[in-house]
């Protein structure tokens, strides 16, 4: 009883963190030292201070494996799983999350294993994975249906809609969504309800039904005053001005546009209580074209001058946090390749330090073996095979060392980047929107290079989604003057391929492409699977041979002389490489063969 008080009375201080570090350090017990630091870690997740949160979290996970209990490792993991996510460490994120799929389905618990694929689908869902959050989701529904957990049912019904509504499978969303709200109309959880609404009647306004998208933004908006919440009807107001608008393109109704005028009107006010200056802007927005429509110059004026200050400034701030972001990110990651060459330098000293140390020892060898050849004769040439063959191994070992050394050298461009930034920039100029679409594609299509390929084999659709970001990004720089004809076969799933195999070939296809006698310029990539083959075809229109003598094409991306090692080296002989220079046209056709 003493020690328990000695330990929670510090808790009721002012500073939690100071309380809790204090009766951790002042803790020697393992079952109650555990439930500190995850208390404390707690704290550190509310203050979105993930870092610490992650050190502390590893300590618990620590104690967690070292007593064998399943269910404090389990939660541990959860707990480690959810902060790598929130750090963007997906790869850290994922270990954690999937050892504790293996320890539910080890211990054949359906509650368990229900909560880790929703787990694991949630993570692929924040990857913007919708294929395979999606599969995880469904699988935690087989085993949650059926049970009595209505509110966990709901969620994943709702998430499972909110994943088809990404993928625009409106039909399925609606399926999904129907579901969810005839179970959470029996709970008290008027935010997941208010949610629901809201995503049902989003998928009515974009297939151009406002009546129905209304009836559910009403409904929304009776939940917001009910619960006196201005988060639920700020966004309920934002949706109900806009299908208003909808629908008085269709029926010119002075009643319509009146409707959206007031609802655009509560909206600007609760906007303009709380702050949100992002809320603002659009509601100004919105406003502005209502006046505009019902011819209310100086009510539109009013409102544009809003609109426009504030998305100056939004615009600014944002464009300026996007490149922040990425100037990190890449500044990150390259303080991280340094740190690797350098552990790579000292890997290849240390292996050429062996090298001579192996060296000097077959000297001896051989000065022993000829004295011993003069005994047993055949010694020799038996010993000289073996120092071959270890030889030989070394020599293998220190060029993969160097191919690897290249490789990470190679996966990011500085010039590739500044060139790409500068393009958006160019962009954010003319259409914001687009600019900063365009600006998270390329972030997304770095995050992957940087992050995602350091496995051996990848997902074949990740790998699809990159080739298809970085097409997007060419076309943008390329003003629309190329014909441009990309097929990718649906069937390619379920198979894991090397990464950045496909990206040079198209990158050199970009760099190169010209116009022909006919003044045509086009590039054609072709992606097709049969069977356990895959074949990536890329032409590209260039000059006539004969136009072009001192021209010599050199590798784009990784480079085509980095492509082919690594090839040899992954897949040796399951794989061809065929580059062929016609009179107007230069084909690259790569076909592998996977497991």
């Amino acid at each position: 009883m003493v020690l328990l008080v000695g330990i929670t009375c510090p808790l009721f201080s002012s500073n939690p963190i100071d309380s809790l570090s204090k009766a951790i350090k002042s803790c020697s017990v393992d079952s109650l030292k555990y439930k500190l630091i995850m208390r404390l870690t707690s704290v550190y997740v509310s203050e979105n201070n993930y870092p610490m949160a992650k050190q502390l979290a590893i300590e618990a996970n620590q104690i967690a494996i070292r007593s064998k209990n399943s269910d404090l490792i389990i939660q541990s993991n959860t707990r480690l799983g959810f902060v790598y996510r929130e750090l963007n460490m997906y790869d850290s994120a994922f270990t954690y999350l999937f050892k504790n799929v293996e320890l539910a389905e080890s211990k054949k618990d359906e509650k368990l294993e229900a909560d880790a694929y929703t787990n694991v689908g949630a993570l692929f869902l924040r990857m913007k994975n919708y294929n395979k959050a999606d599969f995880y989701y469904s699988k935690a529904l087989k085993l949650k249906e059926g049970t009595k957990d209505a509110r966990a049912i709901a969620e994943i019904y709702s998430k499972l809609g909110t994943i088809n509504v990404a993928q625009k499978k409106y039909d399925e969303a609606l399926t999904y969504l129907s579901k969810a709200e005839k179970l959470i109309e029996g709970l008290k959880e008027p935010m997941m309800l208010a949610n629901i609404y809201g995503n049902l009647g989003r998928i009515h306004l974009d297939k151009d039904d406002p009546d129905k998208a209304i009836a559910y933004f009403e409904k929304t908006e009776k939940l917001g005053k009910q619960f006196n919440s201005d988060q639920i009807l700020t966004r309920c107001y934002s949706f109900l001005s806009r299908a208003y608008l909808d629908k008085y393109k269709k029926d010119q109704s002075s009643s319509s546009l009146n409707k959206a005028q007031y609802y655009g009107e509560e909206n600007y006010k609760i906007v303009d209580r709380v702050e949100d200056d992002n809320a603002k802007c659009v509601a100004a927005g919105s406003l502005y074209n209502i006046h505009k429509l019902k011819g209310n110059a100086k009510e539109a004026l009013k409102y544009h001058e809003i609109y426009t200050t504030l998305n100056d400034t939004l615009t600014q701030s944002e464009n300026n946090k996007y490149v922040a972001d990425i100037n990190f990110k890449y500044e990150t990651d390259k303080q991280d390749r340094i740190i690797k060459q350098i552990n790579l330098d000292r890997e290849k000293k240390e292996l050429e330090l062996e090298v001579e140390k192996q060296r000097s020892r077959n000297n001896m060898y051989i000065a022993l073996f000829i004295i011993v050849t003069v005994v047993l004769g055949g010694g020799l040439f038996f010993n000289s095979y073996k120092q071959k063959q270890q030889r030989a191994l070394i020599q293998l070992e220190n060029e993969k060392l160097i191919s690897d050394i290249n490789f990470l050298k190679a996966q990011v461009d500085p010039h590739t980047i500044f060139n790409t930034i500068n393009t958006i920039h160019g962009q954010l100029a003319v259409d914001v929107k687009s600019g900063r679409d365009n600006l998270v594609k390329f972030s997304e299509l770095m995050h992957y290079q940087l992050y995602e390929c350091n496995d051996k084999l990848v997902d074949v659709e990740k790998e699809i989604q990159h080739l298809e970001k970085y097409i997007d990004l060419q076309k943008l720089r390329r003003s629309g003057k190329i014909e441009l004809e990309c097929s990718i076969d649906p069937n390619l799933k379920e198979l894991f391929v090397a990464p950045l195999l496909f990206i040079p070939l198209v990158e050199n296809a970009f760099k190169y492409v010209s116009n022909n006698t006919s003044g045509n310029y086009f590039i054609k990539i072709d992606l097709t699977r049969n069977d356990n083959k895959i074949r990536f075809t890329c032409t590209n229109s260039c000059l006539k041979k004969s136009d072009q003598p001192q021209i010599k094409r050199k590798s784009g991306g990784i480079g085509l002389d980095n492509l082919k090692k690594r090839l040899n080296a992954t897949y040796n002989d399951k794989h061809t490489l065929v580059i062929a220079h016609g009179e107007e046209t230069f084909t690259t056709e790569l076909e592998i063969y996977v497991d």
